[in-house]
């Protein structure tokens, strides 16, 4: 009796040790098969089975539904706006635009790189209320347009401010000499272009909301802007 008692013992040791099992049911359920994305004919099992599920009548055929759930192959980051190459093109193009908001050629015109919306920098005359405050345009539509995170290029400077997290940040300029010098507020005359890494690290901060490793200026917002 002690003898059985023991290989009993044993056996609940060992049985509380093993791994448990998967069932016989689920023998192909390899990692690899999970993830593996389905063809059409899977997708019209997967519906059927889910009309079925909720009991919901198969009024249209099937083929109908998955259209709808058909994913693009691969999808994209969001991308800010695409800037010319030389930043002539980009003067000219902006410097005598209206704004659609007061139909009056702003003292400093911008450009949300986000949107591409045309905008007001500084100047009084697109002020409007926002809470408590009276704010600029371009803090508006930071909120309108990324919920307060917003880079924007201010065209008779060639500089870009973002705002986030309430604060305006002078970040720098996209373009540069053939020296690789910026020209602030376009003294020197001298032609400018693209520069494609700072756009690039521009994009990247954008994306994670995080630009204070590169400002050259970090200021308390002005509502003015």
């Amino acid at each position: 009796q002690q003898q059985q008692q023991a290989e009993s013992s044993a056996a609940s040791s060992a049985g509380e040790s093993a791994p448990p099992q998967p069932p016989s049911s689920c023998s192909g359920c390899s990692p690899a098969r999970l993830f593996t994305p389905l063809d059409s004919a899977g997708l019209d099992r997967l519906a059927a089975a889910w009309l079925a599920a909720v009991s919901l009548p198969q009024r249209r055929p099937i083929a109908c539904l998955t259209d709808r759930l058909a994913l693009p192959s691969e999808l994209q980051p969001p991308r800010l706006i695409p800037l010319p190459l030389a930043y002539d093109a980009v003067f000219s193009a902006n410097r005598s635009r209206a704004c659609r908001h007061c139909d009056q050629r702003p003292a400093h015109p911008a450009v949300c790189l986000v949107c591409g919306e045309f905008l007001c920098f500084n100047s009084p005359c697109c002020q409007a209320r926002h809470g408590e405050d009276t704010v600029g345009e371009c803090h508006r539509h930071s909120v309108l347009c990324g919920a307060g995170h917003c880079p924007v290029l201010v065209v008779d400077s060639s500089f870009v401010w973002v705002f986030t997290h309430g604060l305006a940040l002078r970040w720098g300029s996209l373009y540069v000499d053939e020296f690789g010098e910026e020209d602030e507020e376009l003294r020197r005359g001298k032609p400018l272009y693209l520069s494609e890494q700072r756009y690039q690290a521009l994009e990247w901060q954008w994306l994670l909301h995080n630009y204070y490793s590169s400002a050259s200026r970090l200021e308390w917002l002005s509502h003015s802007l």
